[in-house]
C-alpha cells in the first residue's frame, strides 16, 4: 500500500521567558514588541527608584527597551525617562519601527504635581534616545495621555490617546512631521457621554487613519467605537 505524505508548516511557541530589567525587581509590564535585525525589541514600563541621597530615592516610571535574539536570549536593555517626571510607554502595541533602523514610542509623561502630557520618544536601532517631544497644556491643568503611535506614509507620526481639554474625557489624534514637530491635533468624542478615549490607530493603504477606542455610557456599560 502506497502512502502519501503532504508537507506542511506548523506554528508553535518558540520560547517563553521572563525578563527583569537590570535585576531591579521593580514592577514592570510589557506594552509592545517590534522586529529587529537580530530578533526582537520589546517595549515596557517600570516603576523605578533612583537614589538621590543615602536614605532618599526619587520614585518614577521609565520606559524600557529590551532586545532579544530569535531564541529569546537577552542582548541588551536600555532605559529612558524624563527628568523629574514619570515616562510611560503608552498602551498595547504602543510603538512602531522606522525604516532604516530605530523605533518610535507614543506614551505619556507625568510631573510630580500630577499633570500629564503626551511624550513622543524616538530611539535608534541600539535603543539609544535620539529625541523626545512633549505635547499638552499643563498650565491649564488638563491632561493629555498618549496611548499609541504609528508612522505615517510621508514619514511623520500620529499619536492617539485621551484628554480632558474640553472638560469631559475625549479621544484625540496628534500629527507630527518626521522630527516630531506638531502639525495638527484633533479631539473626538460623543455628546451623550462624559468618557471617551482612543487607544489604537492604524493606516489604510492610501494613508487614511483608522482609530479605535472605548466610550463609557454608564459605569457598567462600555462600547467600542471606530
Amino acid at each position: 500500500m502506497a502512502g502519501l505524505i503532504l508537507p506542511c508548516s506548523l506554528l508553535a511557541q518558540g520560547f517563553n521567558a521572563r525578563y527583569d530589567a537590570f535585576d531591579w525587581a521593580f514592577p514592570q509590564g510589557g506594552y509592545g514588541i517590534e522586529l529587529s535585525p537580530t530578533g526582537y525589541v520589546a517595549f515596557s514600563s517600570s516603576d523605578d527608584c533612583d537614589s538621590i541621597s543615602p536614605l532618599t530615592c526619587f520614585g518614577h516610571a521609565s520606559v524600557l527597551l529590551t532586545e532579544l535574539d530569535q531564541d529569546g536570549s537577552l542582548l541588551w536593555q536600555k532605559r529612558s525617562w524624563r527628568p523629574n517626571h514619570s515616562a510611560f510607554a503608552g498602551w498595547a502595541n504602543c510603538c512602531d519601527t522606522i525604516p532604516g533602523g530605530g523605533f518610535i514610542v507614543g506614551g505619556a509623561s507625568e510631573a510630580t504635581d500630577g499633570s500629564d502630557e503626551i511624550y513622543l520618544m524616538r530611539f535608534d536601532a541600539n535603543g539609544d534616545t535620539l529625541w523626545t517631544k512633549v505635547f499638552g497644556d499643563p498650565t491649564l491643568n488638563r491632561y493629555w495621555i498618549g496611548r499609541q503611535v504609528k508612522r505615517t506614509l510621508e514619514g511623520g507620526f500620529v499619536v492617539i490617546g485621551i484628554t480632558d481639554q474640553q472638560g469631559s474625557r475625549d479621544g484625540f489624534a496628534l500629527k507630527t512631521d518626521a522630527l516630531g514637530t506638531e502639525e495638527w491635533r484633533r479631539i473626538y468624542g460623543w455628546s451623550n457621554t462624559n468618557v471617551d478615549g482612543l487607544v489604537s490607530v492604524d493606516l489604510a493603504a492610501d494613508g487614511d487613519l483608522f482609530m479605535g477606542g472605548i466610550r463609557l455610557i454608564t459605569e457598567t456599560n462600555n462600547e467600542m467605537w471606530v
